[in-house]
């Protein structure tokens, strides 16, 4: 039996082995305890660096690159300009500022299209092709650049593929007035008048007031010889547009067609006091004035004509036939020359100068 004595010392001795036993255990726990603190700490701090990098890039994101937004700003500022001048018919101008944006955005489809238009204007339709083409390789549906590019075709005498450029608007956007307008003066060139009517209904269907659309189907009545029809269509474009010089001039050459050549001499003198160096009715003027026996003033117009455009083949073809009635037919045979120079197959040149050769072949 154990004595009090023994039993204190073997009382400390158990609690001490308890004490140590639950110290070592503490011991072990607080490492473990801040072991995992520690990689706690590590990965929070990861995560908050990712937070703030992911926040920053989103904000980065969000806002816009102010170097893109005021080259954007400036490009569409000097448009702005060049469709002004455009709108005055400054056209070479309009193209330095058309130029200008493209150089700052080489994508702005709308330059690219008015810059095309600037150069229609300047007769330089090859290079207006070229604007249309970049626009439409940047938006194959433009409709207003594939209906550009057909007037530029049509300008260039490549009437079947301005055809196709205005059928493909007309797919995109079969009410765009322009788009049958056009279409129905390709027809006309073409000599398919009466297709070229329907297109011109159609788009006078959309647009009744249009004086362009009107005069255009005048012009095809008038070619298919209808002329007081195509009177009644001239006088509707005019009350629209008074000063409207097409028509003015078209409505001159329908009343040239009826003999009415006193009433034709006075809308050609209309349209040349609006635009003294219009070369249409300059030569329609002397046309008029030849079939008054009026030979040595329709001369003067002719060359008036020819000045402002030494190739146009009309004013050159009916300064040979004046030439001829006045039974210069030397001077007239260079005139057909010149003619058949700028276009080899023209029927009325050769014609003309075949009928002059047999006469001086039986004078001869």
């Amino acid at each position: 039996m154990l004595n009090q004595k023994n039993e204190v010392k073997l009382c400390e001795k158990f609690f001490s082995v308890k004490k140590n036993s639950l110290f070592k255990k503490n011991d072990q726990f607080n490492l473990q305890l801040n072991f995992y603190k520690y990689h706690i700490i590590i990965a929070f701090t990861i995560l908050l660096s990712s937070s703030f990098f992911i926040f920053d890039f989103i904000v980065a994101e969000a806002q816009p690159n102010s170097s893109s937004t005021i080259n954007s700003t400036q490009a569409e500022t000097l448009y702005k300009t060049g469709s002004d001048l455009y709108d005055q018919q400054k056209y070479e101008e309009a193209l330095q500022f058309f130029d200008k944006a493209l150089a700052i955005n080489p994508s702005y489809v709308s330059a690219l299209n008015s810059k095309g238009l600037a150069l229609d204007h300047l007769q330089r339709y090859d290079e207006a092709l070229q604007s249309f083409d970049k626009a439409l390789e940047l938006n194959p549906s433009s409709v207003n650049a594939l209906n550009n590019k057909g007037l530029a075709l049509d300008h260039l005498q490549r009437y079947d593929e301005a055809l196709q450029s205005f059928d493909k608007a007309l797919e995109l956007d079969p009410s765009s007035v322009n788009a049958l307008n056009n279409k129905g003066l390709a027809l006309d060139h073409l000599q398919r008048y009466d297709e070229a009517l329907q297109s011109f209904d159609k788009a006078l269907e959309l647009d009744p007031s249009s004086a362009n659309t009107l005069n255009n189907k005048a012009i095809a009545l008038d070619h298919l010889q209808r002329y007081d029809e195509a009177l009644q269509f001239f006088d509707k474009a005019l009350a629209i547009n008074p000063s409207y010089v097409s028509a003015l001039n078209s409505k001159g050459l329908a009343l040239d067609h009826l003999k009415r050549y006193e009433e034709a001499l006075q809308f050609f003198d209309k349209a040349l006091a609006i635009n003294p160096s219009y070369v249409s009715a300059l030569n329609n003027k002397g046309l008029a004035l030849d079939h008054l026996q009026r030979y040595d003033e329709a001369l003067q117009f002719f060359d008036k004509a020819l000045a402002i455009n030494p190739s146009s083949v009309n004013a050159l073809n009916n300064k040979a036939f004046t030439l001829d009635h006045l039974q210069r037919y030397d001077e007239a045979l260079q005139s057909f020359d010149k003619a058949l120079a700028v276009e080899p197959s023209n029927t009325k040149a050769l014609e003309g100068k075949d009928s002059i050769l047999s006469k001086l072949k039986q004078e001869g």
